[in-house]
């Protein structure tokens, strides 16, 4: 092991006893995504579906499931332009290591010198577990010739030959018929009967294998006697290989539950939950090294050398152990105060984010919603905060219509609460879980780690010391001051030393790794001896663009041309350098971060002309050009292009991140300059209290 991984180790377990200490269970989970950064093909860089990214994701599975699990083809996500479900893997397991599962490996698990059993011994072995199954189970076996699993076995009163029950044992592979509107639920089941379809079918782009298709079961304990009866069985009939799918499993504080599944543009992994930041790391560097392997990435580097996450998101839950045991039902104050909290502190909200933020984004902000719901979600906290008890329930009521995008959708929110008490969420809706989204994918596990730490420390200084639920009402400033990174990490200073008051500071190597990130950083460049100017990528907050009425599905249409650069002065001589842009003067504020005076400005431009978006007339503004002025009359042109300065392509993608640093670095273009004799102010519908808008000027 490293010093590195070492420390942070080391530092995460210091962590996790200051947690234990306060008697909180708090555990948490997360669903890291990967890409292939090489790739422009669609399901690598828009689409969610695509047979490379099958593969990859079976591999995946394959290498992350442990001795004595199983693995499950249940149902994946189903969106309303989407005819079937997509695919998921789930890895079911004991979580103290004993076995779940001790019959045939899934094709999944074939090495690769393995010769897959022939069509004739599968369909004999089909067979064979079905008439198996029926004896083991009490059951009647029966034929559907016309369907794509024909070998049936129903367990109960339900009777296939039935007028009114016979259609429902009869139906087809449920992974390929739409998810009924109430859910994957299985309605004979719930009836006392149980269903089991079996047959030789296609499974994944390759292979052909026997499919068995599981009832839905309740109780733990009951599916896991279920799967050794099928495992018995399955060995006793000759089966080689077999496929489990079928309805979701049932979960409790015994089982670990990770699946893999599809999304737009990455493989997602929605790991198991666990009882500790300790825990979460092992599993993070596990998966992360795992995809490694396969040749999936964390992060993307596209050609000028700019950096992005995969693509998917880095989300975090919090829960307990079981509903019963949730620190949002123990401390029924513990939503209520995160609101308010997070309201207070942009940094969490924007600091460790994707690149699409603001109220069109995947995760907006309670406060980025319409002014009449800001002013009612204050109403809200206050009549939360007057209830002696409130409960679960009446938490949900009270803050779901406020943790929603501006469209009212519960699942786009910064602070999602759709599985903590939702009535209207079948079977996954009162789980007393609240979902954290506004994260981008980690680079490496040592900082989703830090991350990690991080909130599940502020999610535990929250739970049992009260703090102000009064909201700030920030206005343009949320948008304005804290583009700027400097601003940001400001910020993040004041939570950190919060906690360290509170007793749950982090110590000095997750806070590092906090700060480690540099993928923003364009250039930094000696202005003298005494003064450096650094060149960063700040936050844009893109707009809608188009009707928005028909914006309300999977995807939506944003105008991203803007985009937004933090220019900072830092150093003993930078009160002695001045800013300006052709005939007018760039306003400079100062900051103090960290011991450090800085002085800085955000500038703001259009990078590029979208094909389609806002302000047609507007031409790409890219390179833009400022001029630093020192106090010896020198003058440095600075010209930041969004491609390469000499024009004409690049060599293929960057290697590495170090390669795609030196190239945003070869962007900046430095020259000698003179100064305009007479300089401007900027006007004022062309600045703000932090930034110039060069859109309007230049």
């Amino acid at each position: 092991m490293d010093d590195r991984s070492g420390a942070i180790e080391a530092a995460i377990a210091g962590h996790d006893r200051e947690v234990a200490e306060r008697g909180l269970v708090l555990w948490l989970g997360g669903e890291p995504t990967f890409t292939d950064r090489q790739s422009t093909a669609a399901e690598w860089t828009t689409a969610a579906l695509g047979d490379d990214k099958r593969r990859r994701a079976e591999s995946l599975a394959a290498r992350l499931l442990r001795p004595g699990g199983v693995l499950l083809r249940t149902l994946g996500r189903q969106y309303p332009d989407e005819e079937v479900p997509r695919w998921s893997f789930g890895l079911y397991e004991w979580r103290d290591g004993t076995a779940m599962w001790n019959g045939p490996r899934d094709p999944m698990q074939r090495a690769p010198a393995d010769v897959p059993p022939t069509e004739e011994s599968m369909l004999e072995a089909a067979a064979r577990l079905r008439d198996g199954l029926a004896l083991a189970l009490g059951g009647r076996s029966f034929d559907v010739p016309d369907a794509d699993l024909p070998l049936r076995v129903v367990v109960g009163a339900a009777d296939p030959d039935a007028a009114d029950g016979g259609a429902a044992l009869r139906r087809g592979r449920l992974d390929l018929q739409k998810i009924a509107e109430d859910g994957p639920l299985d309605a004979l089941a719930r009836d006392g009967s149980q269903l089991f379809c079996i047959g030789c079918d296609s499974v994944g782009v390759d292979d052909r294998a026997v499919v068995l298709e599981l009832p839905g079961v309740a109780e733990v304990d009951a599916f896991s006697a279920l799967l050794g009866t099928v495992a018995r069985v399955a060995a006793e009939s000759g089966c080689r290989e077999l496929v489990l799918g079928g309805y979701g499993p049932p979960v409790d504080s015994r089982v670990s539950w990770t699946t893999v599944t599809p999304d737009p543009a990455v493989v997602e992994v929605n790991m198991a939950p666990c009882a500790s930041v300790a825990e979460y790391a092992a599993e993070s560097r596990r998966i992360h090294e795992a995809a490694g392997e396969l040749g999936l990435s964390s992060h993307r580097l596209y050609f000028n050398g700019d950096e992005a996450d995969s693509g998917g998101g880095g989300h975090l839950t919090f829960g307990g152990a079981s509903p019963e045991h949730s620190p949002f039902f123990a401390f029924p104050m513990l939503v209520p105060r995160m609101v308010a909290y997070f309201n207070r502190h942009p940094s969490l909200s924007y600091l460790f984010a994707v690149d699409s933020l603001g109220s069109s984004s995947q995760s907006p902000r309670a406060d980025e919603s319409t002014r009449e719901s800001f002013g009612e979600l204050g109403v809200a906290l206050d009549l939360l905060a007057k209830d002696p008890q409130p409960g679960p329930e009446r938490i949900w009521e009270a803050l779901a219509p406020f943790l929603t995008d501006r469209f009212g959708n519960t699942h786009r929110c910064e602070i999602n609460v759709e599985k903590l008490w939702n009535p209207y969420f079948p079977s996954r809706g009162k789980l007393g879980v609240v979902e954290l989204r506004a994260f981008r994918m980690a680079l490496d596990w040592q900082r989703a780690s830090a991350v990690a730490a991080l909130m599940r420390a502020i999610v535990a200084r929250l739970a049992a010391t009260e703090v102000s639920m009064e909201l700030v009402d920030w206005g343009g400033r949320l948008h304005d001051e804290f583009s700027l990174p400097s601003f940001l990490r400001r910020d993040l200073g004041l939570v950190l030393d919060d906690l360290r008051r509170d007793g749950l500071g982090l110590d000095d190597v997750l806070i590092a790794e906090l700060e480690r990130a540099t993928d923003r950083t364009i250039a930094r460049l000696t202005l003298a001896d005494d003064c450096t100017l650094t060149v960063e990528r700040a936050l844009e907050f893109w707009p809608l663009v188009g009707d928005l009425s028909q914006q309300n599905n999977t995807s939506r249409l944003v105008d991203p041309s803007c985009a937004r650069l933090e220019v900072r002065l830092s150093g003993l001589g930078a009160p002695d350098w001045a800013l300006f842009a052709g005939e007018y003067r760039l306003p400079v504020h100062n900051l103090e971060v960290d011991g450090e005076r800085l002085r800085l400005l955000g500038l703001r431009y259009r990078a590029f002309r979208p094909g389609i978006g806002l302000h047609p007339s507007l031409p790409d503004q890219s390179p833009i050009s400022f001029c630093a002025s020192g106090p010896r009359g020198e003058v440095k042109r600075v010209s930041v292009h969004s491609w390469h300065p000499l024009g004409g392509a690049y060599e293929g993608l960057p290697e590495n991140r170090a390669e795609a640093a030196q190239r945003r670095a070869e962007r900046v273009v430095v020259e000698d300059a003179e100064e305009p004799p007479d300089l401007h102010p900027v006007p004022g519908r062309a600045r703000s209290a932090f930034c110039v808008d060069l859109r309007r000027i230049l």
